[in-house]
């Protein structure tokens, strides 16, 4: 298994969001686990896809190290992860556990790519 970045276009209207896909992606071959959530209309997310997956300009290879630095950044920048701490909703602790469990994709990835 290796690491896929995917560039994402997102419409965002006040009932939901449509999320538009690059060309070639596959839902039965892409497994999302991370979405970045900061309010731009492009945003990524990031993804485990088979080894012999042909990567695009918008769909591109990263090591596990980018992966991991990217699931901090993004969980810390997630436009609705303030408000719902605010409110009470989450915690700063279970934030850190979603990192953590977020961060295991990145690692079993890696280990799986390399058996």
């Amino acid at each position: 298994m290796k690491l896929c970045k995917v560039k994402i276009t997102k419409d965002r209207t006040p009932t939901g969001t449509h999320f538009t896909y690059p060309e070639g992606y596959d839902a039965h071959v892409l497994s999302p686990f991370l979405y970045q959530n900061e309010g731009d209309n492009i945003e990524h997310c990031l993804a485990t896809v088979p080894d012999d997956f042909k990567f695009t300009k918008d769909m591109e290879e990263v090591d596990k190290e980018t992966a991991e630095v990217l699931v901090d950044s993004w969980i810390d920048d997630d436009k609705d992860l303030d408000a719902a701490i605010v409110a009470g909703k989450i915690s700063f602790e279970e934030i850190t556990e979603c990192k953590m469990k977020r961060r295991e994709y990145c690692k079993d990835s890696y280990l799986l790519s390399r058996t």
